[in-house]
């Protein structure tokens, strides 16, 4: 199946959308900045800043490993490896935090 994205803007979800369809958006600048965006209807979601940091570091980190070991030392490969963990950690963290906020903002609500 090919690739797709939901945008959820407060409770609206719209989508599924193409991966051209999607960039388009981002290109037009019709995605906010706190848009939601998943690959599925049900989630997770995600900020718009935060699937573009984890995008780049996994685009940063193929393109390293493609370059393979012939020009990059064991420590430089364990340093980008650790650097990209970390990046998914920090996007988990958030990820968490969030769903930590909204559950709290519910019990605020009667019902």
């Amino acid at each position: 199946m090919a690739q797709q994205f939901f945008i959820k803007r407060g409770k609206k979800i719209n989508g599924p959308f193409t991966v051209e369809k999607f960039q388009a958006l981002k290109k037009e600048k019709k995605i906010k900045a706190d848009d939601e965006i998943s690959q599925s209807a049900e989630g997770p979601w995600e900020s718009l800043d935060s699937y573009e940091k984890s995008k780049q570091s996994d685009q940063d980190f193929d393109k390293f490993e493609e370059e393979g070991s012939r020009t990059h030392s064991a420590g430089e490969v364990v340093d980008k490896t650790i650097d990209a963990f970390n990046t998914n950690l920090n996007r988990v963290r958030e990820h968490i935090t969030e769903r930590i906020k909204n559950k709290e903002g519910n019990r605020n609500f009667p019902g």
